[in-house]
């Protein structure tokens, strides 16, 4: 896998709650297959392995993340989530923790809409997509003042990212970095 030093993701046409977006990979064909036998074929220990990779990524790396107080996966909604039985984010997230020692909440945050993949949609389609698509559910004092690394399997546009960090900050976290496996190489 080809890595990359702290991807951003292209300008965006909408308000940005992010601080700022970052991946540890390239999003090219092998991490494709891999991402793809993980979401679609029940491959759950790539996942977990995906996000220790990563880990260990932020602790040579990025070290700075280390500073951070929590790590939230981006949720499925609850249709995706009983059809694929797990959220490769949250596998990819408890990855990450196993090797930063950084907490994991998958509670806090819900999706609360059910959403169509983002493979296929251009930058205003996934915009309109995931608006409204989060909500912070339960312990919203938990978040308050908190920076908050938000975890994915792939940034594209950074648009799933940017709206679950809205719900975040508008419910009080100090900081939300956005931090996927993987990303397409643009220039």
């Amino acid at each position: 896998m080809q890595k990359i030093d702290g991807y951003r993701p292209p300008k965006k046409v909408y308000v940005n709650y992010l601080e700022d977006a970052i991946s540890c990979f390239v999003f090219d064909t092998t991490l494709k297959k891999l991402i793809h036998f993980m979401k679609y074929n029940k491959f759950k220990s790539i996942g977990f392995r995906l996000g220790f990779l990563a880990g260990e990524e932020i602790r040579s790396n990025l070290s700075w993340l280390m500073s951070y107080d929590l790590l939230i996966p981006i949720p499925l909604n609850s249709v995706k989530k009983r059809e694929r039985s797990y959220n490769q984010s949250e596998l990819i997230a408890n990855g990450i923790s196993a090797v930063t020692g950084l907490p994991v909440n998958n509670k806090l945050l819900v999706r609360k809409k059910y959403t169509m993949s983002q493979t296929n949609l251009d930058l205003h389609e996934r915009k309109i997509n995931v608006e409204d698509a989060f909500k912070v559910e339960k312990e919203k004092h938990s978040i308050e003042n908190k920076n908050i690394i938000l975890v994915d399997d792939v940034i594209t546009t950074g648009a799933t990212l940017n709206f679950a960090a809205k719900e975040l900050v508008e419910s009080g976290a100090e900081k939300v970095i956005g931090f996927a496996v993987a990303s397409p190489l643009m220039l």
